[in-house]
């Protein structure tokens, strides 16, 4: 299990570690109100994890820092939820990641007397739909007016898994990220193998191109059940020669490890 969930953690990393890659998910899935207020452009990856090693398993993060309108700080962070069934318990694990964050800031700025805001994004795409629960779901109470006492917020929560209404959209190597993670839950459908050709196909035939088309090729040789002719009868039909040559010299070089 550790070694598959590494392959879906390390595609996560290698898509989402672009910066023009996280701001093309926020574009696309946040609010417009939230978005407008935040200055893309300003994106940097912070080196932080906050996930404990016994989490790694299931799950994975990255951390960005942004500015919003009028110059103020504040962070972005995307949880990576790689468990095939849901946790219901998701919300209660970014609010312990959130005042880590926090601390962090703290202690960065010893002076600072107020907190910058985080946005918490969460990615799921397991076998099974789930929804975001939030804390106030999760706490016992007796009546509706204890609700004042459970710490509560918002949580952007996208799933991605086959049963989803989730539409995937955005840039190229956003849609190919999402659409092998969704693909993955159901490695024998042809189907999907053909639409990540697909959009495989918008890619150019340049160098950073084609070391996508190596990244996705790799990631569908470790999660798709598809026998290897047919892999490469659908590239010959929707892919350019370039990139079929890409393919061929990576499954070869595969075959021989």
């Amino acid at each position: 299990m550790q070694m598959v969930n590494n392959i879906h953690d390390a595609l996560f990393r290698e898509t989402m570690s672009h910066k023009e890659v996280a701001a093309d998910f926020m574009r696309q899935y946040l609010p417009e109100a939230v978005v407008r207020h935040v200055r893309l452009e300003t994106l940097a990856i912070c080196k932080d994890t906050f996930v404990a090693p016994d989490q790694t398993m299931h799950h994975s993060d990255l951390l960005y820092e942004v500015r919003l309108s009028g110059d103020r700080p504040a962070y972005v962070y995307f949880l990576f939820e790689h468990k095939s069934t849901p946790d219901r318990f998701v919300a209660l694990q970014v609010l312990r990641y959130m005042l880590e964050i926090w601390e962090l800031a703290r202690k960065q700025r010893k002076a600072r007397r107020i907190l910058p805001l985080i946005i918490p994004i969460v990615v799921y795409h397991g076998k099974t739909r789930q929804r975001a629960v939030h804390l106030g779901e999760l706490v016992d109470l007796p009546d509706d007016g204890f609700m004042a006492y459970v710490p509560d917020f918002a949580l952007a929560f996208h799933d991605f898994s086959p049963g989803s209404e989730e539409r995937i959209k955005g840039s190229i190597i956003l849609r190919l990220m999402l659409t092998c993670f969704r693909a993955k839950n159901d490695p024998r459908a042809i189907e999907h193998l053909l639409d990540i050709y697909r959009v495989l196909s918008e890619l150019d035939d340049d160098e950073p191109s084609l070391r996508w088309v190596q990244v996705i090729f790799r990631y569908l040789t470790q999660t798709m059940d598809i026998e290897e002719n047919v892999m490469h009868d659908a590239a010959e039909l929707l892919l350019s020669s370039t990139k079929k040559g890409t393919i061929m010299t990576l499954a070869e070089r595969l075959l021989h490890r």
